[in-house]
């Protein structure tokens, strides 16, 4: 992850060079549109994830193996049906993505280039496994891979004068790579058949996954809509241009909120395997402290980010790219909220409960937009992050409370508590910060580096002191002690 992190900030100014900033403002706009199609597949993956954790748990080698075989079949149809998709939204392109500068020819090529890899979708069946054993971190090495992959040939070709195609070839074949290396990591691991599995079992876990999979689906699709939303509103109420300014200024927010997910991703299958095995109180109090570590966590990493993104941006691709420091302050406080929603999500989804929040995913999905789209049109380049928080605090946040209160007889009041002193500090840093603080004080690196060192230990600190008690302290460092 560090290593995928250090190449994303040193290959941003080299691609904006030798692509210009509408190329790479068109790439991040096909690049969310195609993620959108991950929509097709990712019900399935996420209910098999579920399917194959429960098999684990029971430690039945011919039932993970009939839900892997279930799989592969189910993602067989759901190839041909991702390629007409694909190949159907053609038309709509050039609608939200409105480019002036740029061929024709090159747009849609690009655009075939980076749908390559919707033919190998059934090698994700590995990656479900892997993930589903906790083997996160070859996902992770094989995530990095894909990023220096693509780096290195985005920059090769563009140097070289192939612009929006060579960062499109550099994402479709550092996308593939990984899930060949899966395949071999999968062959490695996985225990052999015990005996040969029936068309009756196969045909059992396919029913098994369709039924969880049409409301993870639905999950999945209006988490999509929200996220890869942005760029599109965007690109469409502003310019391809001014997209390229909204990724740079929240990229170290995002990078930022990529690692605080990975917590909450790598929580799910000790969670499924609690409440799979019947142990609720364990679930509970897991569930406390978690949610309680990932506040902490982001406030930890929240706080230097709003005193020295301004500086990092400026230093790193030019102030010309940096929105405002508003736009920082509403990014991180998203990221804040979002790490806890997420690990709450992931309660839902690992139990097989997830459709409880279909209806709340809906209507948030639609405020989401609908607001994003108000926003930008009123604030420009910080609109759809306000649509998100928006959305947050007057919709999802308080709805997904009363849902776990429901579903896993969790008190309100923890709830609350596990979060709401470390956003309260959260706050107050950021409104001392926006009012007393020079935030384009730093003019070299070398500065930044001690500027964030100090910052980062004090607030560090700071947040040990306050926000954790005296017992969670003792928890987490007997934990982190056992892991290291």
């Amino acid at each position: 992850m560090i290593a995928g992190i250090i190449v994303s900030f040193i290959t941003a100014p080299l691609l904006l060079k030798y692509v210009g900033e509408e190329r790479y403002g068109v790439y991040r706009v096909l690049f969310d549109i195609f993620s959108y199609f991950g929509i097709l597949d990712v019900g399935i993956f996420g209910s098999m994830m579920m399917i194959l954790n429960k098999s684990m748990a029971k430690m039945d080698v011919s039932d993970k193996w009939a839900a892997i075989i279930a799989s592969k079949r189910i993602y067989y149809k759901i190839t041909v049906v991702s390629v007409f998709v694909f190949l159907a939204f053609i038309p709509f392109l050039s609608y939200l993505v409105p480019v002036s500068d740029i061929p024709k020819r090159e747009f849609y090529l690009a655009y075939l280039i980076m749908g390559i890899g919707i033919f190998f979708l059934s090698l994700k069946v590995n990656q479900a496994y892997l993930e589903a054993k906790q083997l996160g971190y070859l996902i992770g090495f094989g995530l990095t891979f894909q990023n220096v992959f693509y780096s290195v040939v985005a920059i090769g070709l563009g140097y070289i004068g192939f612009g929006l195609v060579g960062m499109a070839i550099g994402f479709a074949f550092g996308q593939l790579l990984p899930y060949f290396y899966y395949l071999y990591k999968f062959k490695k691991i996985v225990p052999p058949l015990e005996r040969e599995i029936t068309s009756e079992e196969i045909e059992q876990k396919k029913k098994d996954i369709w039924h969880i999979q049409w409301p993870v689906l639905l999950t999945s699709i209006t988490g999509r809509l929200s996220i890869y939303s942005d760029t599109i509103i965007i690109s469409k109420c502003m310019s391809p241009i001014a997209v390229s300014a909204f990724f740079i200024s929240q990229r170290i927010v995002s990078i930022a909120g990529n690692f605080l997910m990975g917590i909450s991703g790598a929580t799910w299958a000790a969670m499924g395997e609690l409440y799979n095995s019947g142990e609720d109180e364990k679930f509970r109090d897991l569930f406390f402290r978690i949610s309680k570590f990932i506040s902490v966590v982001s406030v930890i990493f929240a706080v230097p980010i709003i005193f020295l993104s301004k500086s990092f941006v400026t230093l790193w691709v030019g102030e010309s790219l940096f929105v405002s420091d508003f736009f920082i302050f509403v990014a991180v406080v998203n990221m804040f909220v979002q790490s806890v929603l997420t690990f709450w999500g992931w309660c839902f989804t690992v139990t097989h409960k997830v459709h409880r929040l279909m209806k709340l995913q809906i209507l948030s999905t639609i405020l989401n937009i609908g607001t994003s789209i108000y926003f930008t049109l009123t604030y420009k380049h910080s609109g759809p992050i306000l649509g998100t928080l928006f959305t947050y605090f007057t919709l999802f946040g308080w709805w997904i409370v009363w849902h776990l209160k429901d579903e896993f007889a969790l008190s309100v009041k923890k709830i609350v508590l596990t979060f709401l002193p470390s956003l309260i500090y959260l706050l107050f840093v950021s409104y001392l910060g926006l009012h007393f603080y020079d935030f384009s004080i730093v003019k070299t690196w070398s500065a930044l580096f001690m500027y964030g060192l100090f910052i980062g230990v004090a607030n560090l600190l700071v947040c040990n002191l306050l926000l954790f008690s005296k017992e969670e302290k003792q928890y987490f460092y007997n934990r982190i002690r056992s892991i290291l």
